[in-house]
């Protein structure tokens, strides 16, 4: 079997980081975990005035090897057997440009650049609206075990809450997921001076945030 992944920057061709994960991108191809990855070949496309950089197409020739074969004449294969399949792709034309700095291979930064094209209006929630959700979420949040039972936190205000180490990345085109540290310092609270994760969806349909609850 053969498989071709491009497009890799000279940075990344050399990062053993990027190459770990080329080689665990070919793991699940058919084989699952009973392959060998028998050759590995490169081809260089030079700078083009949309990719601005030298990019590398990587080819790994598999041998899928089933557990009959083990410790037989088959367990093996020579690295010549691909020498046609590996040339034929490797000279294969590209069917579209290669992408600037060889293309982004985080989908998720694929993602976004996508919703930041459909809806530029859409901007993450700031430190100040997710602290102020939090204060309308938990002036509603009511104790059951304590005496008087259902006890609100009515009296919670900005002051007592803290967020740190806030990361907000798109889940839609309306709305983020956030994942964020909450500290809460009402007087009161079980938690009162403890950090604890929050993890929440912010959505503004009409212009206004609202928070989902713990995810």
């Amino acid at each position: 079997m053969i498989i071709a992944l491009s497009y890799f920057t000279e940075a990344q061709m050399r990062d053993a980081r990027w190459e770990f994960s080329r080689v665990q991108m070919t793991d699940g191809f058919m084989c699952g975990t009973n392959v060998d990855i028998v050759r590995r070949d490169i081809r260089w496309y030079n700078p083009t005035p949309v990719s601005k950089v030298a990019c590398a197409k990587v080819v790994y020739s598999l041998y899928c090897k089933p557990e009959a074969y083990w410790g037989t004449d088959y367990d093996h294969i020579l690295p010549e057997a691909f020498d046609d399949d590996v040339a034929k792709v490797l000279a294969a034309p590209i069917s579209s440009p290669i992408p600037e700095n060889c293309g982004e291979k985080d989908g998720y930064a694929r993602w976004e650049k996508e919703v930041a094209e459909k809806n530029p209006s859409l901007v993450q929630p700031t430190m100040l609206e997710l602290r102020q959700k939090e204060v309308e979420r938990l002036a509603k949040v009511t104790l059951q075990n304590i005496d008087p039972p259902k006890t609100p936190y009515a009296e919670i205000a900005l002051r007592d809450i803290s967020i740190r180490n806030v990361i907000c990345r798109p889940q839609s085109l309306k709305g983020f997921y956030c994942k964020y540290e909450l500290k809460i310092d009402y007087e009161g609270h079980p938690d009162k001076g403890k950090w604890t994760v929050r993890r929440i969806v912010m959505i503004a349909p009409a212009g206004v945030w609202h928070q989902s609850e713990y995810l």
